[in-house]
């Protein structure tokens, strides 16, 4: 679950830790001009990418996708982003009056099929408005 960043239009932060012990845990922020997390900040909307085997065969192919396509720098992607991860989702939390309180975020190690694609929208955007609710109180 990502929030701006100290009432912050343009830096996001992490509302709690992702996985302790894991890589990822080190980002402390995220500038909403990248990933698909601030994809999904900027335009309002849920986004979900995979990355199948075929197409992102190395690592390496993983990194140039994270750094042409999603808009992190190298030291970003080689510190602090898990380079394991074949599908990503990001699910604005909007309020009732059309603002942005965060976004959650979720990752695979797994491609998912189109079904279970879509049956994950559903579910993240069932329970995004429950995140209203406890971002709110968090103001």
């Amino acid at each position: 679950l990502w929030v701006p960043k100290g009432g912050q239009k343009d830096v996001l932060e992490p509302a709690c830790r992702y996985i302790p012990g894991e890589k990822a845990s080190t980002m402390k922020e995220l500038r909403a001009s990248v990933g698909i997390v601030g994809q999904a900040y900027r335009t309002e909307a849920p986004h979900f990418v995979l990355l199948p085997e075929d197409e992102f065969p190395e690592t390496e192919d993983i990194h140039k996708w994270l750094i042409q396509d999603c808009g992190f720098d190298k030291e970003t992607v080689r510190d602090h982003l898990r380079d394991d991860r074949r599908a990503y989702c990001a699910i604005p939390i909007i309020d009732v009056d059309d603002r942005v309180l965060g976004v959650i975020y979720c990752d695979s190690k797994s491609l998912l099929d189109a079904d279970e694609v879509a049956r994950a929208m559903e579910i993240a955007k069932k329970i995004a408005p429950i995140f209203v609710h406890v971002l709110k109180v968090k103001e």
